[in-house]
């Protein structure tokens, strides 16, 4: 749909963008639905994949420092 414009469920031209916005859309991609069917594609390009993995180094580097965190307190209390 978002290269042809047209669902291929139904034919119909009437296409809409949703987006999740914020972290929704970083994850996901865009959404192009179409209105009078209901389906759905999602497109994730190479901008979505680099900040997935943006996403999850400073997911997982919270994490660490949150641990970290949690044994400093433990081990001086």
């Amino acid at each position: 749909m978002k290269n042809s414009g047209v669902c291929p469920k139904c034919q119909s031209t009437d296409i809409k963008i949703n987006s999740l916005g914020s972290w929704g859309n970083m994850t996901a991609g865009n959404f192009y639905r179409c209105t009078t069917c209901g389906f759905t594609e999602i497109w994730s390009g190479k901008g979505h994949q680099r900040d997935m993995k943006i996403l999850i180094g400073v997911s997982i580097g919270g994490c660490i420092i949150a641990l970290g965190m949690l044994v400093y307190f433990v081990m001086n209390s």
